[in-house]
């Protein structure tokens, strides 16, 4: 009898071992980096586009932050405001006319009358190896502001808009990117 509770007390202590061992490999699959993280947006941009996707989702993984649902709306509001500022030559997150994230999201209807609702933006140019996911990337988490909005938890919806060509630079090299993420309660 004694020879069997030993015999199980084994097994179990095995068991948790195991199971340890998968809880604290699972965090390492995730830190894996996005096959495509160094494609540059000039080269595939619908490639570069899916690889950021990935790099936003592995990094929130990462962090203990859940992944973020793609919003129609969102992506409407993203993409505007990387086009607006391509055509008018400025990079800010209030256009040169004084419009805000908040005009943004009233104009594709993310706000609505009886809802709450968050939002955080953030922004990036380059050319080159720094128009890649894992550029854009590197330079949000480089910054404080920008750290905060892409590893909130308060956020559950993104939208992303990407265009050719950069604020400071003629022609289609680079990328101009507008990332907003968002949550509503309506």
């Amino acid at each position: 009898m004694t020879m069997i509770l030993a015999g199980a007390v084994w097994l179990l202590i095995l068991m948790v071992l195991c199971l340890c061992r998968a809880a604290v490999a699972a965090p390492a699959e995730a830190a894996e980096p996005c096959a495509d993280r160094n494609v540059p947006f000039e080269v595939d941009p619908p490639l570069a586009r899916d690889a950021l996707l990935c790099e936003l989702d592995r990094v929130r993984r990462r962090h203990d932050q859940p992944r973020l649902r793609g919003d129609p709306a969102l992506d409407t509001a993203a993409q505007r405001h990387a086009e607006d500022m391509l055509q008018r030559g400025y990079f800010a997150h209030d256009s040169p006319g004084g419009g805000e994230l908040r005009d943004r999201l009233r104009r594709v209807r993310y706000t609505r009358k009886g809802c709450s609702w968050r939002a955080g933006e953030v922004l990036a140019w380059g050319t080159g190896e720094r128009s890649t996911a894992a550029s854009t990337l590197r330079a949000w988490l480089g910054s404080p502001s920008h750290r905060r909005v892409v590893l909130s938890g308060r956020y559950a919806e993104l939208g992303l808009g990407l265009q050719a060509g950069t604020p400071f630079t003629a022609g289609s090299s680079g990328v101009t990117v507008a990332a907003v993420l968002g949550d509503q309660d309506c």
